[in-house]
């Protein structure tokens, strides 16, 4: 069901992080606000535990109503082996078990990414806000 054992890597050229990458939507009966208060306190804390992860990022729509998914999250890892071995631990099996208090499985999106960076001004430029 979770295809992280499927993914085949064929690059010889390493430009950048591996990301598991996640849509999702709440379950039917919950409210977005329900559903975003959910994901940063309870099911956070229990991705935050998975070996070897990085960075962990949630995307929540501008404009929910235009929005194919409630949140995109993305789990940032060094190599692909490391985040295999993550999607093979038992953090990563209970982050899995809990989707299923708050999410949608059936519309439950999933892949793998290799990021190759072609603009980044954020590590030399404050942000001006």
């Amino acid at each position: 069901m979770w295809g992280f054992d499927s993914y085949i890597y064929q690059s010889n050229t390493i430009y950048g992080m591996f990301r598991a990458v996640f849509h999702m939507n709440r379950m039917d009966g919950m409210t977005r606000d329900a559903f975003r208060e959910y994901q940063l306190t309870t099911h956070v804390p229990i991705g935050t535990q998975l070996p070897n992860l990085r960075r962990y990022t949630l995307s929540f729509p501008v404009d929910p109503d235009a929005a194919p998914c409630d949140v995109v999250a993305e789990l940032y890892f060094d190599s692909m082996a490391d985040l295999e071995e993550a999607m093979a631990s038992s953090e990563a099996a209970a982050a899995i078990a809990d989707l299923e208090n708050y999410v949608d499985l059936d519309s439950l999106v999933q892949f793998v990414v290799e990021e190759e960076p072609v603009f980044d001004r954020s590590a030399d430029t404050p942000r001006s806000d």
